[in-house]
């Protein structure tokens, strides 16, 4: 059996089983039906994350303030690295169709994930800001364009800051897909400049 240090369900449940202890390895290998030299592994596995420290004896862990958080925490969904790049790659698809389509009146101008990239580890999603651009349209087609974004929204706007901006929000709503992974967050006049991130998508603003 290979220790996943991934598998965010497995160390809760171990964790949980620890809790308020001062374990041994043969704790650890009780605990997991496994040889003592798999339950060493798996218990530098977990130190090197973070969840377990060593304790006040030797040859003694007890759970780290991080794993505590871990245990303790409730309702936050743990995805995995393979499902979120996964997600990424294909908002990265959607804003390509957004820039490249004849349906909105706004260009993606910048992305970046503002959580950790590369993608190593399972977390609760990936962290996402970007930026729009107006596009430069003649009267007839901008007209054309905004009216049909409204026409496919179901329902009427509860006020009018939100039938002012529902162009972008129409952007919004097909970036996010209803994407659990991606937490999308739209920033204005450049302040995505201001922030850290790593840049995922630059499409020459001056265009």
């Amino acid at each position: 059996m290979k220790f996943d240090p991934m598998d965010i369900k497995t160390i809760k449940r171990f964790l949980k089983q620890v809790d308020g202890e001062m374990f041994r390895i043969s704790r650890v290998s009780e605990l997991l039906d496994q040889e003592t030299e798999y339950a060493q592994a798996y218990i530098l596995a977990l130190e090197n994350l973070g969840y377990v420290q060593k304790g006040p004896i030797v040859d003694t862990w007890v759970i780290s303030v991080r794993g505590q958080i871990l245990i303790h925490r409730k309702g936050n969904r743990i995805f995995r690295p393979k499902s979120m790049k996964k997600a990424l790659l294909k908002f990265l698809e959607r804003v390509e169709y957004v820039n490249s389509s004849d349906v909105y009146i706004h260009r993606v101008t910048v992305v970046k994930v503002r959580s950790q990239y590369p993608i190593k580890e399972s977390s609760e999603g990936i962290k996402v800001v970007y930026e729009l651009k107006k596009l430069e349209l003649d009267d007839e087609e901008m007209h054309r364009r905004d009216e049909n974004l409204r026409d496919q929204k179901n329902g009427n706007f509860d006020n009018k800051v939100a039938d002012m901006f529902y162009p972008e929000t129409a952007v919004r709503l097909f970036l996010k897909s209803r994407s659990q992974i991606i937490k999308l967050r739209q920033l204005y006049d450049r302040e995505i400049d201001l922030i850290g991130g790593n840049m995922v998508y630059d499409f020459c603003r001056d265009e």
